[in-house]
């Protein structure tokens, strides 16, 4: 049989084992315990419609075409000067000073002419294009508004409804390369409440 000091040994590392699983369990539960990680919000657009059907875009369009008005009719003047002179030419002689000096004179108007028609085009693409580029920092700033507004973290651009365009392998491949987004469940679009946000602020 075992001696009573074995037994009061064992006693006593039974007591002590015990003691530090009960103070393990202590610790363990005072612990502070985290919490689930908080999903993202996520939500898309489509940045095509929303270009189309902000208040904004239309105002920029109706401009856009007052301007392109101005230099038409700019354009058309400049043409019926030509062709006025045009017509003169045939109440100069055939090689005299006059007729040369009207000769260089429509030469001139045609330059001039085909150099405003230049310009007028240039000039509507760039305004065109800085219309567009403000535009777009309109519907940044906007997309930021609603998502603070509404607690969205991200707000995407869906194009995974765009077609690939058939085309050469090369191109096909960088139109496949440019997509972001292959897929998006519809209850994530928010493009008509961006929109109305938008057109509302």
């Amino acid at each position: 049989m075992p001696s009573a000091d074995r037994l009061t040994r064992y006693a006593t590392l039974v007591l002590v084992l015990l003691l530090g699983v009960a103070v393990a369990r202590e610790a363990l539960s005072r612990r502070p315990v985290q919490d689930a990680p908080t999903p993202t919000v996520a939500r898309v657009v489509n940045l095509t419609t929303v270009f189309n059907q902000l208040n904004a875009r239309a105002a920029i369009d109706a401009a856009l075409q007052t301007r392109a008005e101005e230099l038409q009719t700019r354009a058309e003047e400049l043409r019926g000067q030509i062709d006025v002179l045009t017509d003169a030419l045939e109440l100069f002689e055939v090689g005299s000073k006059a007729r040369t000096d009207a000769e260089l004179n429509l030469q001139q108007k045609g330059i001039e002419y085909r150099a405003f028609a230049e310009f007028s085009n240039r000039k509507l693409e760039v305004e065109r294009g800085e219309r567009l580029a403000e535009l777009y920092g309109t519907i940044r700033k906007g997309a930021a508004g609603l998502a603070l507004d509404r607690g969205y973290q991200i707000v995407f651009v869906d194009d995974s409804l765009d077609e690939v365009t058939p085309a050469p392998e090369r191109q096909v491949l960088e139109q496949i390369s440019a997509r972001r987004t292959l897929y998006t469940d519809p209850t994530v679009d928010i493009t008509d409440e961006l929109i109305a946000w938008i057109n509302s602020h």
